[in-house]
Order: C-alpha cells, then sequence, then structure tokens
C-alpha cells in the first residue's frame, strides 16, 4: 500500500474520517444486502453457512451485515 501523508489539520482529519464512514457503511449495506440476497433465495442450495466461508464471513456478521441492510432498506 502506498502510505499517504497524513495532514496535520483537524478539520481535514475530521472530514476524511466521516468520507471513511459513509463508504464503509455503504459497503456494510450492500454486503448485507448480498447476503440476505443469496439466504432468501436459496442461492447456496440449504448450505448458507458452508458457502459464508467461502466469502470469509461468520455467522454472526452474516446476521449483522442482515441486520443493517434491513434496517436502513429503504425499498420496502
Amino acid at each position: 500500500l502506498n502510505e499517504l501523508q497524513l495532514s496535520n489539520d483537524l478539520t481535514t482529519i475530521e472530514t476524511e474520517i466521516k468520507s471513511y464512514q459513509n463508504i464503509a457503511g455503504q459497503s456494510i449495506f450492500e454486503i448485507g444486502r448480498r447476503l440476505k440476497h443469496v439466504k432468501e433465495n436459496d442461492l447456496a442450495h440449504g448450505e448458507f453457512g458452508k458457502w459464508l466461508e467461502k466469502v470469509n464471513i461468520s455467522k454472526d456478521y452474516s446476521a449483522k451485515y442482515i441486520k443493517v441492510f434491513d434496517e436502513f432498506d429503504n425499498s420496502n
């Protein structure tokens, strides 16, 4: 990874943190969306727990990702 020189300006750092929080939040939402899709449509053919190993996600984290998606999904 290229190491980026960090700013010493607090306002800049705060803006960068908020930006990364937004990106992380969007990523968690989209991961939850896809996990729910796989689970609800039985795309893993009854092997959802086993399939999670392929994407390196525990059952606990899968449930958390799906919960985030459910809580913030506006399409319902």
